[in-house]
């Protein structure tokens, strides 16, 4: 930290099995600069570079391996605060990822754009809420092998809802609903999912 400003360098490592079988290696780093201008505003810009290697699975996932990937973020978000510890946000984040050379390797590489917005309310009987809205659009660079001279247009929200509370001092736990809404241009690639999950958070 010095003065009002904060410069966090981050990296983060994910390993994912399917079914017993490695599924994907992922590597990230994270430039974070966090501005405060006053006492109820701030802002936080990023810069992220990840590397997506994905792992073929015989019989279900032959040639997953054409997802391998190299990604570029660029994200501004404002803070409005209020109250103890809420705040209000808003912010852009814009996209580059590219994969292989090859036709099929193409089907992944893709412009997208995320417009969030958001909310976390001050703790109420030690309970913190927060709820996050982002809206994506992803607009693919080549036409797709699954539909030969069309280039495959997503777009759809994403909403995240968390209740949290701490547990002992250092600790919280947390209860999250994610929903994700993929509308294509290409049928194959329409999903909705929705997540439910349980997290711990320590610090130290």
């Amino acid at each position: 930290r010095f003065g009002r400003s904060e410069l966090t360098l981050q990296y983060e490592l994910e390993f994912t099995t399917l079914g017993g079988d490695s599924y994907l290696l992922a590597n990230s780093g994270e430039l974070r600069y966090l501005l405060q201008e006053s006492n109820v505003n701030l802002t936080e810009f990023f810069y992220r570079y990840g590397g997506w290697s994905f792992y073929d699975i015989s019989p279900l996932f032959p040639n997953n391996s054409d997802r391998d990937s190299h990604l570029n973020q660029f994200n501004v978000t404002h803070y409005w605060m209020f109250g103890a510890g809420g705040n209000v946000h808003g912010g852009y984040m814009f996209e580059i990822n590219r994969a292989g050379d090859s036709p099929a390797q193409k089907d992944w590489s893709f412009d997208g754009h995320h417009i969030s917005i958001g909310a976390v309310l001050p703790p109420w009987e030690k309970l913190v809420f927060s709820a996050d809205l982002e809206f994506v659009v992803r607009k693919f660079t080549e036409p797709n092998t699954l539909s030969p001279g069309t280039k495959r247009d997503d777009s759809g929200p994403l909403i995240v809802l968390s209740l949290t509370r701490p547990i002992v001092p250092h600790f919280d736990v947390s209860v999250q609903y994610l929903y994700q809404q993929i509308n294509s241009n290409i049928p194959a690639y329409d999903y909705r999912r929705a997540i439910y999950g349980l997290i711990g958070t320590g610090r130290f």
